[in-house]
C-alpha cells in the first residue's frame, strides 16, 4: 500500500506506483494488461465516492503504455444502469477508458 497526499490526481497516482517500484514491477512487455477500476453505476460520477476519479484511470493507463504491454483494457460491470452510460457518466470514458494497443 501507498499513500500519497497534496497534489493533482496524475502526480499523485505516479508518486504511489513509484513507491509501490514502478509500473515496470506490475507491466511486462507486450502484456496484456487490464485495469479494473469501479464503475458501479451510471446515474452517479467520481464525485459522489460511486466511481474511480478518472484521472487516476486515465493516468494509470498512461504509465501502463509508457511500461509497453500490447494493450490495455479499462473493464467493469457496473450494477446500476448500462455500461455505456456508466463509463460515460463517470468520466472514464474520456479520460483512457476502452481498450487501446501499442502502435506498431
Amino acid at each position: 500500500m501507498a499513500v500519497t497526499r497534496n497534489g493533482e490526481p496524475e502526480v499523485l497516482v505516479r508518486r504511489a506506483i513509484a513507491a509501490l517500484g514502478g509500473m515496470q514491477r506490475f507491466v511486462g512487455k507486450d502484456a496484456n494488461v487490464v485495469v479494473k477500476p469501479n464503475i458501479c453505476v451510471a446515474y452517479h460520477g467520481y464525485e459522489y465516492a460511486a466511481t474511480t476519479n478518472p484521472w487516476v484511470v486515465g493516468t494509470l493507463v498512461k504509465m501502463c503504455f509508457e511500461a509497453g504491454p500490447l494493450k490495455v483494457q479499462v473493464m467493469d460491470y457496473p450494477f446500476g444502469g448500462t455500461a455505456q452510460q456508466a463509463y460515460a457518466v463517470s468520466g472514464i470514458k474520456g479520460a483512457g477508458g476502452g481498450r487501446r494497443r501499442r502502435d506498431g
